[in-house]
Order: C-alpha cells, then structure tokens, then sequence
C-alpha cells in the first residue's frame, strides 16, 4: 500500500504545480472562464499514475464527479465502481473545492482515496498553495508533514462544527450548543477536525469523492466517522457524522 501511497504523492505534487500556476497568474474572472479546468488537472493526476502504475489490470479509477466520458485513456476496463472484489479503487478528486478554487479563495485541496474491497486503505489530502501533506493508511495512524496526527481536544462547552447543508444547523442548534462553520471545501473541514480545530462534522448528503481522504484521516487520528445509523458503509449511505466518541454518540442519539 506504501508504494500505492507514494504514487499518489507524485501525482499530486506534479499536479500542484499546474495548479498553483494557474491560480497565481490569472485573475479570478479570468479563472471562472475555465470551469473545464477541473477535467484537465484530473488527467494531468491520472496520467502521473498511469506512468507509474497502469490502471485497468488489479487498479480502477473509482466514482468522480466528472463523467469517464471526459477523462482521457479510460475505457470501461479502467473505470470500476466498488463492486470490483479485490481491485484497489483509485477516487480522485484533483480540487476540493471548484468554486472556492475559481473564485480565488485559498480553501482547497487536492484529495486522493484507494480502496480495497469496499474500505478506505489509504489516502492523502494534498494542500498545493501552502505544499503541505496530510496522509493515512488504514491501521497505521495520520501524519501531516510525516508529524503523527492526533485529535487530543478537549471539547468546550459550545462546540463548532461544519455542515453542508444550511437546512441542518436549526435542527443541529436545538440538539447541541454550537456554532456553525462552513468552508466550502469537505477535506479542508476534515483536516481541522482531525487537528481538532472543529469538534464534529455532519454532512447529510456528500459524495464519495469529496470525504473519503478525509475520512480515513480522521479515523487514524482517533475520531469515530460513522453514517447517520452508526454504520461504516458511509460510501452507500451518502451521509456521515464524525467527530470525538463522546460528542458523536450525542449527536447520533439527538438525530435520531
């Protein structure tokens, strides 16, 4: 899984530079008029792994939020979905998130999550304007910066917590004392709970490819993410609370 692990590393670096150039040089109207660039610097990742570690014999590129109609050299040998037992699912998101990215607001990432028979084994959250790396693999712990990352927060009396989903925050508001934040972009909220600069996450609909780095990240550093029944097949059920034992349990028991 390491060496997995350090291709994905590579491709997002690589893909970091073509990012941060087009970030940096153009104005923001500039920037909204390449929307496609989403599509672009998927390729630009997916090629870097291609070259390393071709896709399509033991390797699938998982769901995207873009079409496989729009991503180059992909056949249906090389698109999988996670019905594929004993393949590793490669899901890329190369910005996390677009609109923040287009608008030249600096709260993106670039995410990258491989599963194996339906659990997330690894994953990176890749910050390219500050060249920062968080990364896990499953049993093996977080590490930002290859620092060990660990949630050790102790929760305050008024909690601050992020959601997508503005119908969510009365209804969060009369379950717990809170206050709400929202970034934008789910990987960046993941790494500040995981930092334990937040305290929960609750998202009542989110993709796969926007919490699955994420999540993992969060589970290596001692934080429960379970969907809104407690289960761990948060990739079917498209909902997910996370956060410490005790203010999850709380959460999960209020929503019911």
């Amino acid at each position: 899984m390491q060496h997995r692990l350090n291709i994905a590393l590579k491709a997002c670096r690589e893909a970091s530079e073509v990012i941060k150039t087009f970030y940096k040089k153009k104005k923001q109207d500039e920037l909204k008029q390449f929307k496609e660039n989403y599509r672009i610097f998927f390729n630009l990742i997916l090629r870097t792994i291609n070259d390393s570690y071709p896709m399509g014999e033991k390797d699938f590129i998982g769901p995207s939020a873009i079409s496989k109609d729009l991503i180059d050299g992909v056949n249906d040998k090389s698109f999988g979905d996670f019905d594929n037992k004993g393949s590793y699912i490669w899901v890329i998101n190369p910005i996390d998130n677009i609109d923040n990215y287009l608008n030249k607001i600096p709260l993106y990432n670039i995410t990258i999550a491989i599963f194996l028979n339906n659990e997330i084994e690894c994953s990176i959250i890749y910050d390219p304007i500050n060249d920062i790396l968080i990364n896990a693999i499953k049993g093996e712990g977080a590490k930002k910066e290859n620092t060990r990352l660990r949630n050790k927060k102790e929760i305050d009396e008024k909690i601050l917590y992020a959601t997508n989903d503005l119908s969510y925050i009365q209804t969060i508001n009369n379950k717990i004392n809170g206050n709400v934040r929202i970034l934008g972009s789910p990987s960046k909220e993941f790494v500040y709970l995981a930092e334990g600069k937040l305290d929960l996450l609750i998202y009542p609909n989110i993709e796969v490819w926007d919490y699955a780095a994420g999540a993992l990240i969060c589970r290596e550093s001692g934080l429960i993410v379970t969907d809104f029944n407690g289960g761990n097949d948060i990739f079917l059920k498209k909902n997910l609370i996370a956060g410490r034992h005790t203010l999850h349990d709380k959460l999960l028991k209020a929503l019911k």
